[in-house]
């Protein structure tokens, strides 16, 4: 009669090693055990570099299925289920998501800051969406406020930026900082950080204290010398073309660039962003649009499709009168069939408005600290300021 063999009781329960004999004559050695948060099998192979003998096999089971049987614990006690989602994918997700919510140009500024936490994270070793905690959220932001001013370096290759001794201002670091809060919380919402919370985000990417200054607009004396460059550069001519020379037009007629004052006025007295004045349609022109009083005064809707927050708003015209006659003018150019024409045509794109801007100050005497945005700024400064303003910027 042959005795039962005694049976022996695991010291890591559920969780198995399988010896694997290769072709080649080598052994592995494989883990099996149940994810806790999955609820599937996993298999992983054992590097026995670091696992050479079967104590050292052994002695790993046993922590692995303590990690393991702590897990459950937690799962027990009402922890959220990890989810095994690479960071990486979910930032490139939410670009795709993000493309078809907000205007380019705000993908764009959200992606300076996107791109610093995506570069700290793999730094750090952040490699699944759960492992983002309040924690590394901590040390992300005294990492971001720790980093050197970056600039253009010159001389080098293009996109290519350098470290300078100057420190970041503290509104860059919070643009940073809300960049990416919002993809954050977009992910969060997807489910795929769930240690994460709308306070806790909020928290621990608080915001610096910053001074906010008046922004930088065109002083009133800096307006004529300005408007006398644009001036000088749409009335430039080519001496003599070759259509010119060949007797088809008189010689000095034809002009070297598009009109930039008609655009330049535009933004003044508008109050628009340069976007969205791309983006007008002759359609959005109520010119004819009357005051409480009855006058003709003159307004633009703009809708939400080509604004860049995505909120319709209406542009009043009663403290730019001139701007109502200008644009007056150039609809009756533009002929009845324009209705679904942008009032600004293809000359003005963002390409062409900022080499014309580097020309006016370079060939024609524009103010130095002539920009676009800051013929907004100081429609923002003295129009909505004015008695009955409604140029409302927003």
């Amino acid at each position: 009669m042959t005795k039962n063999k005694q049976r022996i009781r695991s010291p890591h329960p559920g969780l198995t090693l399988k010896k694997r004999s290769l072709k080649s004559g080598k052994v592995s050695y494989r883990a099996c055990y149940i994810d806790p948060d999955s609820g599937k099998e996993v298999r992983l192979t054992l590097d026995l570099t670091e696992l050479p003998t079967a104590e050292a096999r052994r002695a790993w089971a046993i922590r692995k299925h303590k990690a393991l049987a702590k897990r459950k614990m937690e799962l027990a006690a009402g922890e959220p289920v990890r989810k095994d989602y690479p960071l990486a994918t979910a930032i490139d997700e939410f670009y795709q998501d993000a493309g078809g919510e907000v205007a380019e140009s705000t993908l764009e500024t959200y992606r300076h800051g996107i791109e610093r936490f995506r570069a700290w994270a793999a730094a750090v070793g952040l490699v699944l969406t759960d492992d983002v905690t309040p924690h590394k959220l901590t040390e992300f932001r005294r990492a971001l406020v720790a980093q050197p001013k970056s600039q253009s370096e010159k001389k080098g290759k293009r996109g290519a930026r350098k470290d300078s001794s100057g420190k970041r201002k503290p509104v860059t670091t919070n643009s940073y900082l809300t960049s990416t809060k919002v993809m954050l919380n977009a992910l969060r919402r997807r489910g795929l950080t769930p240690k994460l919370t709308p306070d806790t985000i909020k928290e621990h990417l608080a915001p610096l204290s910053e001074t906010r200054e008046e922004p930088p607009f065109m002083r009133p004396e800096t307006l004529p010398p300005l408007f006398t460059a644009m001036m000088r550069h749409d009335l430039d001519t080519y001496k003599e073309t070759r259509a010119e020379h060949a007797g088809d037009a008189p010689k000095g007629t034809t002009y070297k660039h598009a009109p930039i004052l008609p655009y330049a006025l535009f933004l003044l007295f508008a109050g628009c962003r340069g976007i969205e004045a791309r983006r007008i349609l002759w359609e959005f022109m109520y010119l004819d649009a009357k005051d409480s009083r009855g006058e003709v005064v003159g307004e633009i809707r703009l809708p939400a499709q080509i604004t860049k927050n995505r909120k319709a708003r209406t542009v009043g015209l009663e403290v730019a009168p001139f701007l109502r006659e200008l644009l007056v003018l150039m609809r009756d150019a533009a002929g009845p069939g324009a209705a679904q024409q942008p009032i600004f045509g293809d000359a003005y794109s963002e390409g062409s408005l900022r080499s014309a801007l580097k020309r006016l100050r370079s060939q024609y005497g524009a103010p130095a600290n002539f920009t676009w945005k800051r013929l907004r700024a100081t429609c923002d400064t003295f129009l909505v300021n004015s008695p009955g303003g409604t140029c409302q910027r927003k």
